[in-house]
């Protein structure tokens, strides 16, 4: 009784169709405006009491103002009306407290409240002006109006006071914004929830059944539903039910049907435990259609035994077709799927620049345009086609798996592989052609991965978040990835970037150097660099180096990547160069680091012992000098075993 009785005051002036911003402003209006009531009420005794009629009479007028909002909400059933008066009672109240009662600084704690109640009440809009319009006011009685006793205000107690009601001012609007875009994406969700609802009892309210019953013979009985008819056909008299099953159930199913049935005319066997074991609860049957598809369909079948007051038992059947229902769990359970995978790509590019972001982002999506306008040309080269895609296909899933994004990097890897399939043998036009769906997948993902960093960046511009500078968000993802990196193949780095100038870079250049420099990186932690055991063995410092370097003479470029890891090994190069490339051991003999440099650069070579998603795949290397020649530069390669290696690009600027 006493809780009927407080939510139909929570909820005073409330029609039936309020919807969920209603019920809650509701909610909040009257319970405040109740309590602001019994402690309005109190604090006008008290001043009653000490004497202070003036600010007694302001206090209970208030109150009963208040009281009064609330009864007409009732009556009018228009919450605006109640959210609307209380906050011009608020807005009159604090500024005459405020002005009143000067010698006591009553007003100084009153005022902080009136944002509070402004901007939930009125919105952020209509809140925000008359915060502003209060907050302006209350200046003036603070730090202008003397009043008429002339008191002499603390100016730092005024400074204070006007700072903290502007803070107040701005958590309630950060706050109001936040809880508006809760409350939309709320309503959203409780929207979709029931139109869903609505489907399902639209499908249960319609759904079709059938009805029949069986003797001790399993045979079926002459009443039977217009749907069994409609699915199974006319049968003839005394047809054995299990017949009809034969052809549409597997095997299996219908030796455990016909087991299962039988069991009914067994008086010791538990109803319920009949219940439990039904084989055919949820089975789907394909039935002969009167056009020459077949049709399929989702069956619930229940049984329940009858007994006859002569002692007789017969057995009660229902199905019913939960096609749309099986179709809707299905798409429920893909979307939950797809909504587990946002929140895992959520939580793996959380800590990317979203710039950063973007720029991977409109550089695959160009890359998949790219073999998409390959694919629209039909070639009967195709294993120069396969050998192209799998080369930028490699170099994305490169670049996702330094930014973390372990499950575009995963699906990646298997597009990969099917393309390595295919370079192993002569794919046909049509195999290709398959190739899109592939694409089409990929692009779905970069799409889903792009609306969340689209949210990053319009909640970032909200916050008002501090955009940070070229080099900085360069220098902190190339730490990130390598820290990675290190992680994986336990091995600690030191990055020099202190003669690496990014503002050097010409747009033209950006994703040769991006894709360079990822390369060099995963090149020498895989491979290159020891670890901490080993190079403590060779007397080098436990810590790796990697120093990347660019700078501009004349209208020339010069890139340099250095680590000073194990180098170059020519004799595993003259090995791999033997057993893998076809060289002879009199070819090999007088290799020179140049030679071994061309091999290094040539497609399908590597001197890694094994093949992961890094390192192994001999591509790397080949691409980075396939987009240096093609934009006219050249490609260095400086080793000295055991010490270091470097790569030196020369670009026209």
């Amino acid at each position: 009784m006493f809780k009927k009785f407080l939510f139909s005051i929570l909820y005073n002036g409330l029609t039936e169709d309020s919807g969920l911003k209603d019920k809650s402003r509701s909610a909040v209006l009257n319970s405040i405006s109740l309590i602001s009531v019994v402690i309005l009420l109190s604090y006008a005794v008290i001043d009653i009491i000490a004497k202070i009629y003036l600010i007694a009479f302001i206090t209970a007028t208030t109150a009963i103002l208040i009281l009064f909002a609330i009864i007409l909400v009732g009556i009018t059933k228009r919450i605006s009306i109640g959210t609307s008066t209380v906050s011009y009672i608020a807005f009159i109240f604090f500024l005459l407290i405020l002005a009143t009662s000067r010698e006591e600084r009553a007003g100084y704690f009153w005022i902080m409240l009136f944002p509070l109640v402004s901007i939930f009440f009125l919105g952020i809009t209509h809140g925000t002006i008359l915060t502003v319009l209060f907050g302006l006011i209350s200046y003036f009685l603070i730090f202008i109006y003397k009043g008429p006793a002339d008191v002499i205000f603390i100016h730092g107690m005024g400074v204070r006071v006007m700072g903290a009601y502007i803070g107040v001012s701005l958590f309630t609007i950060a706050f109001e914004i936040i809880r508006m875009m809760a409350f939309d994406q709320l309503e959203k969700t409780t929207n979709d929830l029931v139109a869903r609802r609505k489907q399902t009892a639209m499908i249960f309210n319609n759904v079709k059944q059938g009805i029949f019953l069986l003797d001790e013979d399993l045979v079926l009985s002459e009443e039977r539903s217009f749907y069994f008819n409609e699915l199974f056909g006319k049968t003839r008299i005394n047809q054995p039910f299990l017949e009809l099953l034969k052809d549409k159930l597997p095997n299996r199913d219908f030796i455990a049907t016909k087991d299962y049935l039988e069991l009914f005319f067994n008086k010791t066997v538990n109803p319920a435990l009949l219940s439990s074991i039904n084989p055919i609860e949820k089975v789907l049957i394909t039935f002969d259609s009167k056009k020459a598809e077949e049709k399929q369909v989702w069956l619930e079948f229940a049984f329940e035994r009858i007994l006859s007051k002569n002692g007789s038992i017969e057995i009660l059947g229902l199905f019913r077709d939960i096609t749309e229902r099986v179709t809707l769990e299905e798409q429920l359970i893909k979307e939950e799927n797809e909504s587990i995978k946002n929140m895992e790509n959520l939580f793996q590019i959380i800590h990317v620049n979203p710039e950063l972001m973007e720029e991977f982002l409109k550089d695959t999506s160009d890359e998949i345009n790219s073999i998409n306008e390959l694919l629209k040309v039909e070639t009967q080269d195709t294993r120069s086609l396969v050998n192209n895609i799998f080369t930028i296909i490699h170099g994305i899933k490169g670049n996702a798996m330094l930014l973390g994004l372990s499950n575009l990097s995963e699906r990646l890897k298997t597009f990969e592989d099917y393309l390595k399939d295919l370079k192993s043998s002569t794919a046909t036009w049509r195999e290709l052609l398959k190739l899109t769906v592939n694409l089409a997948e990929i692009k779905h993902d970069l799409d889903q991965i792009n609306t969340l960093i689209e949210k990053i960046i319009s909640f970032q511009k909200l916050t008002g978040e501090n955009v940070k500078s070229k080099k900085y968000i360069f220098e902190q993802n190339l730490k990130k990835s390598i820290d990675k990196l290190c992680k994986e193949y336990n091995k600690d780095v030191i990055l020099d970037l202190n003669d690496y100038n990014i503002d050097l870079v010409p747009d033209k250049y950006k994703k040769l150097f991006k894709d360079s420099i990822s390369q060099f990186i995963r090149n020498s932690i895989a491979h290159g660099i020891e670890d901490k055991n080993e190079r403590i063995i060779k007397n080098k410092k436990p810590d790796g180096t990697i120093k990347i370097s660019l700078e501009k003479k004349d209208d020339k470029l010069y890139f340099s990547f250095y680590d000073d890891g194990r180098g170059l090994s020519l004799e595993k190069i003259k090995k791999i160069a033997i057993e893998k490339k076809g060289y002879s051991k009199a070819q090999v003999e007088n290799f020179t680091t140049a030679d071994a440099a061309k091999l290094i650069f040539s497609p399908g070579f590597s001197t890694s012992d094994k093949v992961d998603n890094l390192s192994g795949q001999g591509i790397g290397m080949n691409v980075i000098k396939t987009h240096v020649d093609k934009v006219g530069g050249k490609l260095n390669l400086r080793s000295s075993s055991g010490s270091f290696c470097e790569f030196k690009i020369l670009l026209h600027a």
